[in-house]
């Protein structure tokens, strides 16, 4: 990539604009559409770096403010597990973008140091623009990830009108519990199975993105879909073989992410109710479908007089997971050359896997020694 830009990405807005690139590093840049101005260390650093944008959605309860909050917090004081360093394009004047990774920041105090789990987060208004220093697959990646809270879940155009950067995300996270307490069990109940609840958000989802493109005018663009699994160490049985493979630490191997992903898709095809549906529906709507599963506790949450907190000290599992798939995702979309020698080379394991029909049994993790 040439180290100048035609047009970039607001990192707040995720609006293109054209750039005059002759002196971009010196210039104060302005969006035409926020009327925020571009951080400095994006102009000058992020401009030519691959960009993730993410999108996280999922109900209240299933776990995703403790997920986001237990995956930053690792990446901001464990980089080294993905990356040399990790940082925020923080914007020059005041801006809820400090707030948030100040939250994110305390949150995991709190948690790293008390086991306490942190209260629900409002949805962001906007996205966060995030840099990593040094990934697996080059110098530099930025992440402009935005979260959606669970109530703009209660119909088409409240998800619409709320959050209108959804159509724009270039992976799509949706957070699903495995959790089998009684409240997780009432509302797979309400939603038919685990895989009725995940069909009900992707419809959801799939309607506002068609009704957001048609409205601000968006041309269709290719889209990856990472199901993520929560509270993977409380299934109560129901997926036999995960507890070892959450035993991998942070992050596993592409190798045992790619079994972890097929394994869930059979699984959840084949063990859940409603979920060849989800699945048939994830593999028509989004160009790129995998699967994973977390802890972001690593053990059981209990109430407490501050709200949850864990059994145990907080160990999470495969918490990393999510960020490795995106770049990896990223990647397969960015690039269609690099994702058919992926494809090939990943033909033989999943033909294998898959035609195990209703395997209840999970490949044993690769040594990390």
């Amino acid at each position: 990539m040439s180290k100048t830009a035609d047009s970039i990405y607001c990192p707040f807005c995720l609006k293109r604009f054209g750039l005059d690139d002759a002196n971009s590093a010196d210039q104060k840049i302005q969006c035409p559409a926020c009327d925020l101005y571009l951080p400095r260390l994006y102009i000058q650093e992020g401009l030519v770096s691959p960009t993730d944008m993410v999108m996280s959605i999922g109900r209240t309860g299933n776990g995703k403010t403790t997920l986001l909050m237990s995956m930053f917090g690792t990446l901001i004081n464990s980089p080294g597990l993905l990356a040399t360093a990790v940082g925020t394009y923080a914007p020059p004047t005041t801006d809820e973008t400090t707030s948030v990774t100040s939250w994110a920041r305390q949150a995991y105090a709190a948690f790293s140091t008390r086991g306490v789990l942190p209260d629900t987060s409002p949805p962001i208004a906007r996205p966060v623009p995030l840099y990593v220093i040094d990934p697996p697959q080059g110098d530099r990646r930025n992440l402009f990830l935005f979260d959606a809270g669970g109530e703009v879940f209660s119909d088409v155009a409240t998800l619409a009108h709320n959050m209108p950067y959804t159509a724009q995300a270039r992976v799509l996270w949706i957070v699903v519990s495995l959790g089998r307490d009684s409240w997780e069990t009432a509302m797979e109940e309400r939603f038919s199975g685990l895989g009725g609840n995940l069909w009900a958000l992707l419809d959801t989802y799939v309607s506002a993105r068609a009704e957001i493109r048609a409205d601000l005018h968006l041309a269709p663009t290719p889209q990856a879909l990472l199901v993520i699994f929560t509270k993977a160490d409380n299934h109560g049985g129901r997926v036999p073989g995960i507890d070892a493979h959450l035993q991998r630490g942070a992050v596993s191997s592409p190798e045992e992410r790619i079994a972890l992903s097929d394994f869930l898709q059979g699984w959840l095809t084949n063990e859940t109710q409603g979920g060849q549906g989800a699945v048939a529906k994830a593999d028509a709507e989004f160009d790129l479908v995998e699967y994973c599963a977390v802890s972001a506790t690593g053990g059981r949450v209990v109430p407490d007089k501050e709200g949850f907190r864990t059994m145990v000290r907080p160990q999470p599992k495969l918490i990393l997971d999510p960020m490795a798939w995106t770049w990896e995702l990223t990647e397969r979309l960015n690039d269609r050359s690099s994702f058919l020698k992926r494809l090939l080379r990943r033909e033989r394991p999943r033909a294998w896997i898959r035609a195990k029909a209703g395997r209840t049994t999970l490949p044993a993790p690769r040594s990390q020694g």
